[in-house]
């Protein structure tokens, strides 16, 4: 009988950890940030941009920063903004042609039916909050506005150098970065990726 108790007991035991709730890790951004005001470096920042042909190939490049800056508290941006040059977009991939070279994209991309350019130069990241690492902001495409996330966030400090990496993927459509016939449009995908990697001094005290 106190076998036959004990097995119950032990069972239940069992029974009721196996119905306990996942405990769900926390990410942190990777690496550690000094508190202060930064400064970010155009020239020795970078972001790689691709986008897709559906089932055919992807076209990739970089594209520049023209200023920036943001606030670190408790290893976490806390404020901030970042300007991207629309009109520094180069491609880096090898799907050309002499018939089709890259220079053709560039001036696509840079037309009324992608991101028109000469209306709209620059685009904008405004830092909202940071939760783990991941950086939530407003992000300004072509006039249009939408939240964003930058995730993935990693940092490197050096002295008074701040690396800080993280990805950003955004659909298009939500800017109204589209051809305007709709056959056209569906063979490219709707996710553009950016890869971010920002250098920032910090200010002085």
């Amino acid at each position: 009988m106190k076998k036959m108790l004990f097995l119950s007991v032990f069972a239940g035991a069992l029974i009721l950890s196996s119905c306990k709730p996942a405990v769900k890790k926390e990410s942190r951004p990777t690496g550690a940030a000094e508190n202060g005001a930064y400064t970010v470096l155009t020239d020795s920042s970078t972001i790689f941009w691709k986008g897709s042909m559906l089932n055919i190939y992807d076209h990739y490049g970089l594209i520049k920063l023209t200023g920036g800056s943001f606030f670190v508290s408790g290893n976490a941006i806390v404020s901030g903004q970042f300007v991207v040059d629309m009109k520094s977009i180069s491609p880096t991939d090898e799907n050309y042609s002499e018939k089709n070279p890259k220079e053709y994209l560039v001036a696509h991309l840079s037309s009324a039916d992608f991101f028109a350019v000469d209306s709209f130069s620059v685009a904008t990241f405004v830092v909202e909050t940071m939760k783990n690492d991941t950086l939530y902001g407003r992000f300004t495409v072509r006039g249009r506005t939408a939240e964003e996330a930058v995730t993935g966030v990693r940092f490197t400090q050096q002295g008074d150098t701040l690396r800080a990496k993280g990805n950003l993927v955004f659909n298009r459509q939500k800017y109204g970065v589209s051809y305007s016939t709709k056959m056209k449009d569906r063979v490219i995908k709707d996710e553009i990726e950016l890869k971010i990697n920002l250098v920032a001094s910090k200010n002085p005290d």
